[in-house]
């Protein structure tokens, strides 16, 4: 994997990839390094402190607020709800690595909640089916689409297939540990 400078990214940056592969954490270190603001999209498409999820129109309706902006880290998926960010961003980061790694990364998460970047505030995470079935099944179905979809974007690309890729992007942007 080619990492290319930072700066190439240009100031809106989206970031995505599967469930507990990174998404929040290397949002995390952008905004802090660069200075930009972050918008988590799960704290945005669920109402506080619950995981039940906001009206579509309402939580379609913020995502594009966000993106309308000249700078900005979205960390998060929700390719249903794409509105501009795939013409907006000026740097894609796609994040790959493999569902059991993920599944571990999730159930790390679960033990230990509090430490979690992007977590829902008040929330809380435990382990169950259907968010295991989405990291180890329902996800990974869908990644070869999303990766295309991302592929046509118009902004800097940059694709990893690992976690050895991500910690390589964090050693040579200088955003310390993973």
């Amino acid at each position: 994997m080619q990492v290319p400078a930072l700066e190439t990214l240009g100031q809106r940056i989206w970031i995505t990839g599967p469930a507990a592969g990174g998404k929040s954490t290397l949002a995390r270190a952008l905004g802090q390094k660069l200075g930009l603001p972050i918008t988590h999209l799960d704290q945005m498409r669920f109402e506080p402190g619950t995981w039940t999820e906001r009206p579509a129109e309402a939580f379609l309706a913020d995502v594009e607020e966000v993106v309308r902006g000249e700078a900005w880290i979205i960390d998060g998926n929700y390719f249903s709800f794409l509105a501009d960010r795939l013409e907006r961003a000026t740097g894609i980061v796609s994040l790959s690595s493999p569902r059991l790694s993920n599944f571990r990364r999730y159930i790390l998460r679960c033990m230990r909640p509090a430490h979690r970047v992007g977590t829902m505030p008040g929330a809380g995470e435990t382990p169950n089916w259907a968010m295991i079935r989405w990291v180890l099944w329902d996800e990974p179905k869908r990644r070869a689409r999303k990766q295309e979809i991302v592929s046509k974007a118009h902004g800097r690309l940059v694709a990893t297939n690992s976690f050895a890729d991500l910690q390589r992007l964090y050693a040579a942007w200088n955003l310390g540990e993973v």
